[in-house]
């Protein structure tokens, strides 16, 4: 039975109108009229209403699956798909047929149309004299019926279109072996540049003597294995994977003196750790018998373990070049920072390097006096004033606040001079973050940057 027939059917068996069928379903009765005439075909949520109203599986709903499959005991074996290929091509194959019969109706009447609005622009003719101002209103009401026709063909071509990618979607589901996997990076080796991810995978039917092995392809097609360890029903593995790096250039913003913001890219680089895209498959083997089956891909890199950071630089307006500002830092509350080196580059050539002494727990805070010095600059007028504050931090940061100088050498015409800080926490990542750009034209002040996860 065709599937516009088959709605028809069941909602006369149910002896419901179509307006009350709309109002269960939650559509317009025109689009139930649609349904029914074969103009269009429900999209998954109204099929899924259609399914759960009727008290029918989405199978037996498209006539691709019997009452008695239905209902049937679930099998203790492997599953096998609910919808067979062959009643899933003919389903595609009569919504294929449908598309082309509503799309040969839509030609004859487009036909018919024309030869009456030839006529009727025939007869316009003879009297066009008279009636000239109207025949171009005319005109313009044949285009719009005819873009109306191409909208409407176009429209129910992709609602099939989307119908065919929403089956094949539900047989893949219903045909995987699995329930349900997923990935984690846990760890990161700085010296072998290797993270280690967590895999796991919940096979839909599990035996005593089933054994899982995970295979990882990463993107140049080379292949890792994992024997994995049953946990409950499921299977696990930890896995460590080679991660590549490349030269990452730093950039920071900074404020100009009129308030203007700006970013220079300096010429410190760092190696960057890739983030590698990864395919994971799954093969279960049981007694003699061996099924490999791909899951899907995930990625996985230092940006995975990275905790969130920002370093702000906040100079005194009025003082020297080089005189002491106050160095702030927003750390993610669940990171332990071990280490700090602040260092300081002139055209990008490191010039000092000064270490920070981040052992004191008592210097995170959440919130600190802005000595008036250092606040933000507010313009009032043609005057310009500090505004003392606070810098605060939210719940899940902490603040670590030093004053100090950063050794910051007398910049000539030309020369670029930069402050880079680094940050290593307990998992030895080290985050960099250029928080200080100063040029001989230019006195920073209130500079910010993101911290980067970088490679040393």
């Amino acid at each position: 039975m065709k599937l516009n027939e088959r709605l028809f059917e069941l909602r006369r068996k149910a002896g419901l109108s179509q307006e009350e069928l709309a109002d269960k379903v939650g559509v317009s009765r025109q689009a139930v009229g649609k349904w029914e005439n074969g103009i269009s075909v429900p999209e998954l949520d109204k099929l899924m209403a259609l399914s759960e109203f009727y008290q029918m599986s989405i199978g037996e709903l498209l006539g691709v699956e019997s009452q008695e499959a239905a209902t049937a005991e679930p099998s203790t074996e492997t599953p096998a798909a609910v919808f067979d290929t062959g009643e899933l091509e003919e389903l595609l194959r009569e919504l294929g047929e449908q598309q082309k019969r509503t799309e040969l109706r839509t030609k004859k009447q487009r036909k018919t149309l024309w030869c009456v609005l030839g006529a009727a622009a025939a007869a316009i003719v003879v009297v066009a004299v008279v009636f000239g101002g109207r025949m171009a209103d005319l005109n313009r009401q044949i285009l719009g019926l005819n873009n109306l026709i191409i909208f409407t063909q176009h429209s129910l071509n992709e609602s099939i279109a989307s119908m065919r990618g929403t089956i094949a979607g539900i047989l893949e589901e219903q045909n995987s072996l699995f329930s349900d996997w997923d990935s984690e990076t846990v760890a990161f080796d700085p010296e072998s540049g290797e993270v280690t991810v967590r895999l796991f995978a919940q096979p839909k039917s599990v035996t005593e003597d089933l054994r899982l092995d995970f295979i990882v392809t990463d993107e140049e097609g080379r292949e890792l294995q994992a024997e994995a360890i049953r946990q409950g029903t499921g299977f696990a593995a930890e896995i460590r994977l080679p991660q590549s790096a490349r030269e990452l250039p730093l950039e920071a913003f900074f404020a100009e003196k009129y308030g203007i913001m700006s970013s220079v890219s300096s010429q410190v680089e760092a190696m960057e750790p890739l983030n590698g895209e990864f395919t994971l498959a799954a093969v279960l083997t049981e007694g003699d018998t061996a099924v490999r089956e791909k899951l899907g891909t995930f990625y996985a890199g230092l940006s995975e373990l990275a905790g969130d950071f920002l370093a702000a630089w906040y100079a005194d307006p009025t003082a020297e070049e080089g005189a002491a500002g106050l160095l702030a830092v927003y750390a993610d509350a669940g990171r332990a920072i071990v280490s700090a080196e602040l260092a300081t580059f002139v055209n990008g050539v490191e010039w000092a390097r000064t270490s920070l002494d981040m052992s004191r727990d008592e210097d995170w805070v959440t919130e600190f006096d802005m000595p008036e010095k250092y606040a933000a600059p507010r313009k009032d007028g043609n005057t310009v004033a500090s505004v003392p504050g606070k810098l605060t931090a939210s719940e899940a940061y902490r603040l670590f606040v030093r004053e100090l100088a950063p050794d910051v050498p007398e910049s000539r015409e030309g020369e670029t001079v930069s402050v880079l800080l680094e940050l290593t926490d307990d998992q030895n990542i080290t985050y960099a973050a250029l928080i200080l750009i100063t040029t001989a034209w230019d006195h920073p002040q209130n500079t910010f940057a993101d911290m980067t996860p970088i490679l040393k």
